[in-house]
């Protein structure tokens, strides 16, 4: 049987906010401890009912590549980091 590790403390998360619209992200381990970024966003009226999508990487340095990736996006798109 194979031990299936965590690294919380490598864990990411971001908020951001441009007028109604809210995007969120994270970096984190799925439950066969893969590296994943989560994203979400939509409007604030409908928190819940927006858009995701999940992407698996390789490794934490790709994971961790795409969520400062984005991260910089938001901010030149003119969301501000909550």
């Amino acid at each position: 049987m194979t031990q299936i590790s965590y690294t919380l403390n490598q864990w990411l998360s971001s908020t951001w906010r441009k007028g109604t619209r809210y995007y969120s992200i994270e970096l984190r381990q799925d439950i066969f401890a893969n590296w994943i970024i989560k994203r979400n966003w939509g409007r604030d009226q409908t928190r819940g009912a927006g858009q995701s999508l999940t992407t698996v990487c390789q490794n934490y340095e790709e994971a961790l590549k795409l969520f400062q990736q984005q991260n910089r996006h938001r901010h030149k798109r003119g969301y501000i980091q909550q």
